[in-house]
């Protein structure tokens, strides 16, 4: 790996990320980054007083085609998905979160279609700094939490096929609205936090 030549600065940029803050985000711990550091065409560090940062469009361009990436956008619109049937955040809120020319819209693309990986950290960080929980965890690979949700959801969706729809049980997620998210359900899948709800709701009723 190249030296590099330490660069002196009372506060870092605001578009680089420290190398734990990068390590945190791709879920590897921090002797893992620095050996990727090493091989292929990982981003370019910059050192300043002394500690490695990076650029964050570096990294996601890095990771753009990586399994990894497209797992953590999938579990970020998931999230996303959850919180919009859970009635706790509305579609126009996604949209204004991804700078939508049209809140509305932009936000119902993101409930229902594939995200990019540069529209999932976007939303990531947006939440994290809201009061949602996120139950996007770093201490297990993105992959591993995406086919354990996955494999989880088919199950719960399959079931309510068999019954002939969500129907009803959408009361045990959202009382106000639940003819519409019952319709979302029955067309895309439910996200998993709802697939959890439903399961008891399934389970309340002998369902299961």
């Amino acid at each position: 790996m190249p030296r590099r030549r330490n660069i002196k600065a009372n506060t870092p940029p605001t578009d680089l990320y420290s190398a734990e803050e990068v390590a945190k985000f791709l879920g590897i711990s921090l002797n893992a980054l620095y050996l990727r550091m090493h091989f292929g065409n990982f981003p370019e560090a910059t050192k300043i007083n002394g500690r490695l940062h990076f650029k964050m469009e570096d990294i996601l361009a890095y990771l753009r085609h990586d399994d990894e990436a497209k797992a953590f956008a999938w579990l970020v619109r998931d999230e996303v998905r959850s919180l919009i049937d859970l009635g706790h955040l509305s579609r126009r809120e996604v949209g204004m979160m991804i700078g939508a020319a049209k809140p509305l819209v932009g936000g119902g693309s993101v409930y229902l279609r594939p995200i990019s990986l540069e529209r999932a950290f976007l939303l990531y960080e947006n939440l994290k700094e809201s009061a949602h929980k996120l139950h996007i965890t770093m201490e297990l690979s993105f992959i591993k939490q995406y086919q354990e949700r996955a494999t989880y959801i088919r199950m719960i969706w399959e079931r309510l096929i068999e019954l002939g729809g969500t129907g009803h049980f959408a009361r045990a997620v959202n009382r106000s609205h639940w003819r519409r998210v019952a319709k979302s359900i029955d067309n895309i899948g439910p996200s998993w936090r709802v697939a959890k709800i439903l399961h008891l709701a399934l389970l309340k009723e002998g369902k299961m």
